[in-house]
């Protein structure tokens, strides 16, 4: 029984860690890519993050008008919200992601108040 509870342990120290993603730094130009309710694009943003706090300014790449931007870090996750105006209705589009790498923030995007979830991913703009 030792040897079994002995070997166990080995096998498991043994095994290597998963690295953790680091922790965004979204200062800088980003594009947010979004598909949501069916429909696709992109979002050109310029961030600037102090600490956990991130605000910043995006515009659609097809000519949409510019808005702005905030949202929170919490280690590898992040949360950033916006409002928008689209057929005469105001939207809140909240962000739910986490950092899957230095380049690459990915999660879901729900749109309130009319309840139309979609995805999005994060990245700097190159």
């Amino acid at each position: 029984m030792k040897l079994g509870i002995f070997a166990l342990l080995l096998v498991a120290f043994a095994a290597p860690a998963m690295p953790a993603a680091a922790d965004p730094q979204l200062t800088g130009k980003w594009t947010i890519h979004y598909f949501i309710g069916g429909q696709e694009g992109d979002f050109a943003c310029t961030f600037t993050q102090k600490e956990k706090d991130v605000a910043g300014s995006c515009a659609g790449t097809q000519g949409q008008a510019t808005f702005e931007i905030t949202g929170k870090l919490d280690g590898p996750a992040v949360t950033l919200q916006h409002k928008v105006e689209y057929n005469g209705d105001q939207l809140t589009l909240t962000y739910t992601g986490k950092a899957e790498s230095a380049e690459k923030i990915a999660g879901s995007v729900s749109v309130a108040p009319i309840g139309v979830d979609g995805d999005f991913t994060l990245a700097p703009t190159k």
